[in-house]
């Protein structure tokens, strides 16, 4: 899989495996998964692989974002193949956002509250991010 990032992120890279040290206590050589968050909340760069490898990637932006303004930024995971841009990017996610919206207006045919439609596209969404746990 490829990961495209707009501009020009930091990539920071881990493996998805529990931390023995932080757990048990036990010095053990690696990249656990809690790496990503002791680089860019603790400030450990040892905890990321320089070697830019890893089950866990992450794109870490530095953004002075003003009060009351906005940004936007886009990735997107590809197949190695695909593209290596993402100049159809608005295209792809309008697409993709109007499928959602008919694949919940057929499942939610039968709810007439709104509030109650968003509450369950919501906890759908949430479980298919999830779905790994179930």
């Amino acid at each position: 899989m490829r990961l495209l990032c707009e501009g020009t992120p930091e990539l920071l890279f881990c493996e998805n495996e529990t931390n023995p040290k932080r757990l048990w206590g036990n010095e053990t050589p690696g990249f656990f998964k809690d790496g990503i968050n002791d680089y860019v909340v603790v400030g450990d760069r040892h905890a990321v692989n320089p070697a830019a490898v890893g089950t866990k990637c992450a794109a870490h932006y530095s953004l002075l974002i003003p009060a009351g303004a906005k940004t936007r930024l886009r990735l997107r995971l590809t197949p190695a193949g695909a593209p290596r841009d993402l100049a159809d990017f608005d295209e792809v996610f309008a697409r993709r956002r109007d499928e959602a919206d008919e694949f919940c207006a057929a499942l939610q045919a039968e709810i007439p509250d709104a509030d109650a439609k968003r509450v369950q596209r919501q906890a759908l969404a949430g479980m298919l991010w999830s779905k790994q746990f179930y």
